[in-house]
């Protein structure tokens, strides 16, 4: 937890810097997250990961890539794939307003930080 320079782009970051390899963790135990048109998603448990895009509408798959977990860095930097694991990550860890997702008091301390609590221990364990 904190700041993180990146100092290839001079960028700085803040909070926790998640590896590419615990990142695809979180991904994959998510789900299918949709997109726009797009169904997105990362899976495998097997050797061999897959990320999978299909069309939403008519379910023909858009791409479909096979690689190591280990490679997984890789895949992310890639311009082909990037738009839409950014996407996936962004429809993963942005929460939306849904107040049926979560029923806790948000006056109230310790349910807040209770739930806080919570969602830390599942990012620093990799969940």
């Amino acid at each position: 937890m904190g700041i993180h320079r990146d100092p290839s782009t001079g960028t700085t970051h803040w909070g926790l810097l998640i590896e590419h390899e615990q990142l695809f963790d979180v991904l994959r135990k998510n789900g299918p997250e949709v997109v726009g048109d797009h169904r997105i998603e990362v899976g495998g448990t097997s050797s061999w990961k897959t990320l999978i895009v299909s069309s939403e509408k008519t379910g023909e798959v858009v791409v479909e890539k096979k690689f190591y977990k280990a490679d997984f860095d890789e895949i992310l930097k890639n311009p082909e794939y990037k738009g839409y694991l950014d996407s996936l990550v962004s429809a993963t860890f942005i929460r939306k307003n849904e107040p049926s997702l979560y029923e806790i008091d948000q006056e109230s301390y310790e349910e807040v930080r209770s739930v806080a609590l919570e969602l830390e221990d599942d990012l620093i364990s990799g969940i």
